[in-house]
Parts: structure tokens; C-alpha cells; sequence
């Protein structure tokens, strides 16, 4: 029973360290970006975002505000008083959860799906062989 030559047909690990490589290079994508659009909001609500990444997962933990800011709104600008024309104005609208976090998501599948190609198979298993041996 050879446990090194186990290890070297078994693909899980060169997939499990794809993985963990994807994630963390998308979770550090997303957070710049966002970084890059929340810079001129102060208020304290827009404060502590994290990214989590532990093997197989991407935890993205936010507070509620930053879900509704970058949904479409319409407001009178008048109010709603009675007799008033009733058109509508459409607010600014910031494009920096949703669009960034949905993405990425289909970044993540699509790297995860076909980035696993047989090149970076076999790349990935040169160096875990000289990690392994030498």
C-alpha cells in the first residue's frame, strides 16, 4: 500500500485547492470593488462587510442597508398631495451589491466548472509533487 501514489490519483485534493483558490480570489475581487463604491457613503450602517471563505464555502455578511442600495426607487417630487401631477422621479441608483455580488456568483461557477481543465489539473499536481516529495 503506496499512500503517495493514492495521493497522486486521487484528484480531490488539486479540486479542493481550485476551490479554495477561486473563492478567495473572487471574495478579494468583490470586496475591492465594493470598497471602491461605498467609499464616499459615511454613515456608520455602511460599515463592517465581511468575506468569509473556509474550504468549499464564500460567507458574505453585510448589514440589511447594503441590500436596498442599489434597488430601483421612484419618488414624487412633490409628495403625494392631492391634485399634483403624479410623475415620477427615479433616484440615483448605485450599482454595488447586487450587480457586483450576482457577478461574481456566475464567475465563481463558471471558474469552478471549467477552470478545472486538465492543464491546471495538471499544474496543480506538479506542485503538489514537489511539495510532497522534494
Amino acid at each position: 500500500m503506496d499512500l503517495i501514489a493514492d495521493r497522486k490519483a486521487d484528484d480531490s485534493p488539486i479540486f479542493r485547492a481550485h476551490v479554495e483558490r477561486t473563492l478567495k480570489e473572487h471574495a478579494r475581487k468583490m470586496n475591492q470593488k465594493q470598497s471602491q463604491g461605498y467609499s464616499g457613503f459615511t454613515d456608520e450602517a455602511f460599515r463592517g462587510r465581511s468575506f468569509q471563505t473556509d474550504g468549499d464555502s464564500l460567507t458574505y455578511s453585510h448589514s440589511a442597508l447594503y441590500r436596498f442600495v442599489d434597488t430601483k426607487k421612484l419618488r414624487l417630487p412633490g409628495g403625494w398631495k392631492k391634485g399634483s401631477n403624479y410623475k415620477y422621479k427615479r433616484q440615483k441608483v448605485y450599482d454595488f451589491h447586487n450587480r457586483i455580488i450576482m457577478g461574481h456568483y456566475n464567475g465563481i461557477m463558471k471558474d469552478l466548472i471549467y477552470g478545472a481543465a486538465e492543464d491546471v489539473k495538471a499544474d496543480m499536481q506538479a506542485k503538489l509533487d514537489n511539495k510532497l516529495i522534494g
